[in-house]
């Protein structure tokens, strides 16, 4: 059941299987079994018409996948019957570009909406949130609807408030209309802005690094089935220097099928120093990016002391990491107030730095990607050398 979840297609002859980039589906999705049975339970709820209990809402650092689930999801749908709307986050700003979006009136109609014309009279269409609903009744009157929302904690919180509420208001009156929002690890505190306290009983679904055992078939599945292997060596190192990241494990995969002298032979050591500079800096330039916008946020240093929390340590218990930031904060000589480090720490959630996760009903965190912690806490010994500051 979980293989055949994971597959999407067979690669092409002689062509790297593997996607590392943003919005690409890669042919095998390790590790997403749980969240893929999820989604696909919901679907099938929706595919005989009937309302599912709830939304779903994906959460996790940039690059762990959550686009690439969406896209599964949404062939998964189509295969079912289901009529699909995707987008972004980013193209519903206002509750009027949302309408826009969801809209299936012709674009002349919604064009003349609100114009005064004496010889037809004043067209006035209903008012964003009316009209959302509207369209939504329609469609999934006449086929079960799925709204798949990436990037969803760009949504403006009037969009936000009028989708989650609309949808909601659907599905209590038994239409089948699923939503299916995907964003970054603060998209629960964005949604909480939004005036629909009922999205808390949603199905959460946090999506972090891979473990080794899926990080691996993440790599050996899709050379094995393009007639290719690694050995046993080259993979564990793969797999400890991508440290469960997907992003990271589809530029290995990449590099290694596009570099080996010899298809025939099982990669090695030697394929991997070979490939290890394209990957390193392919690798540092997202860090830079991200170093970026951490500087933007002035909040290198708060993230260098949240670094040396994690020192020889998978989790933090999350107080501990705002304590941290808050003393960072202090010694910048900023405002150190514990609403003032809630605000920084949702920053570093966002950016992917931190993971929050809950074992045995402890709230804790996790890095995002371990050695950006440790390319961050570099960088800033090296600006305190050079600056002759702390």
């Amino acid at each position: 059941m979980a293989a055949l979840l994971a597959h999407h297609r067979d690669s092409a002859t002689g062509r790297s299987p593997f996607q590392p980039g943003p919005g690409k589906l890669p042919p095998y999705l390790a590790g997403r079994a749980t969240e893929q049975a999820v989604i696909r339970e919901f679907l099938e709820v929706l595919a005989v018409r009937e309302a599912p209990a709830s939304d779903i809402i994906l959460h996790g650092p940039r690059g762990n996948g959550k686009t690439a689930l969406l896209l599964w999801a949404r062939s998964q749908a189509e295969a079912l019957g289901i009529d699909v709307q995707h987008f972004s986050g980013n193209v519903a700003l206002t509750a009027d570009s949302l309408a826009r979006r969801v809209s299936s009136e012709p674009r002349w109609l919604r064009w003349l909406g609100g114009i005064s014309m004496p010889w037809i009279g004043s067209v006035t269409l209903t008012d964003p949130a009316r009209q959302v609903a509207d369209v939504l009744a329609r469609r999934a009157r006449k086929r079960p609807t799925l709204l798949a929302v990436d990037e969803a904690h760009r949504l403006g919180a009037s969009p936000g408030e009028v989708l989650l509420n609309e949808v909601q208001g659907l599905r209590g009156e038994g239409l089948p209309v699923l939503l299916i929002l995907a964003g970054t690890p603060d998209l629960p505190y964005r949604l909480r802005a939004m005036r629909a306290s009922f999205w808390i009983r949603n199905r959460q679904v946090r999506m972090g690094r891979l473990e080794p055992g899926p990080a691996a078939a993440a790599i050996q599945v899709p050379l094995r089935e393009g007639g290719r292997s690694i050995n046993d060596e080259a993979l564990q190192q793969v797999v400890a220097e991508s440290h469960g990241y997907p992003f990271f494990l589809q530029l290995w995969g990449d590099l290694l099928w596009k570099g080996c002298t010899d298809p025939s032979v099982p990669a090695s050591l030697a394929d991997l120093s070979r490939a290890r500079p394209l990957f390193e800096q392919r690798r540092e330039d997202l860090y830079e990016e991200l170093l970026d916008e951490l500087r933007t946020a002035e909040l290198v240093s708060v993230a260098a002391a949240v670094a040396g929390e994690f020192l020889d340590r998978e989790s933090v218990f999350r107080e501990r990491v705002t304590l941290a930031i808050q003393s960072a904060l202090r010694q910048k000589g900023k405002t150190s107030d514990r609403k003032t480090a809630l605000t920084a720490e949702r920053v570093l959630r966002h950016l992917g730095y931190v993971c929050p996760i809950v074992h045995q009903g402890i709230s804790s965190y996790e890095p995002g990607i371990p050695s950006l912690m440790r390319y961050v806490a570099n960088y800033e010994i090296k600006r305190q050398a050079l600056t002759g500051t702390s």
